[in-house]
C-alpha cells in the first residue's frame, strides 16, 4: 500500500462524507471541499519536496492543498488562498515545468523553489484537519 492509500484511509476515518473524485491527481470531497492530496517519501533529513500544479491554486480548482510529508501523521492543510502567497514567485522545475517547494518538517518551514529568503512559517497549518470541518 502507497502513502497516498495511507492518507487517504486515515482521511476516510475522520470524514464519513469523504469522496475521491479522481485519483491522478488525486482530489477528494469533504464537506463539500475539494482537496488535493499529494504525498512524498523522507529525501533528505526532514526535507520533503513538492510540486504543484497551478490551476489547482491560480483558477481555484480545488479549496485545499493537502501535502503529507513521510506518513500519516505529518499533514499539511493549505488552504488555496493562503498557499498562492507561500508559492509566489518559485522557480519552475522538472518536466512539467511547474512551481516546486520544500517544506521543513523539523521546523514548520516552507520554501519557495529559488527563494530561501522568503521562507514562511507553517506550523499553522500541520495536521490542520478543523479547517475541513464545516
Amino acid at each position: 500500500m502507497s502513502l497516498r492509500d495511507d492518507v487517504i484511509i486515515k482521511i476516510r476515518k475522520m470524514f464519513p462524507d469523504f469522496k475521491l473524485l479522481s485519483s491522478n491527481p488525486c482530489i477528494c470531497k469533504i464537506n463539500n471541499k475539494k482537496i488535493n492530496i499529494r504525498t512524498a517519501n523522507k529525501k533528505s533529513g526532514d526535507k520533503y519536496w513538492f510540486d504543484v500544479t497551478p490551476e489547482f491554486y491560480e483558477r481555484k480548482k480545488v479549496d485545499f492543498l493537502l501535502y503529507s510529508c513521510g506518513n500519516v501523521e505529518n499533514i499539511y492543510i493549505f488552504p488555496v488562498v493562503d498557499f498562492s502567497k507561500l508559492i509566489e514567485g518559485a522557480s519552475l522545475g522538472g518536466s512539467k515545468q511547474v512551481p516546486n517547494f520544500t517544506i521543513f518538517l523539523d521546523n514548520h518551514v516552507f520554501e519557495p523553489a529559488g527563494k530561501s529568503h522568503s521562507r514562511s512559517k507553517i506550523r499553522s497549518y500541520y495536521n490542520g484537519f478543523n479547517q475541513l470541518i464545516v
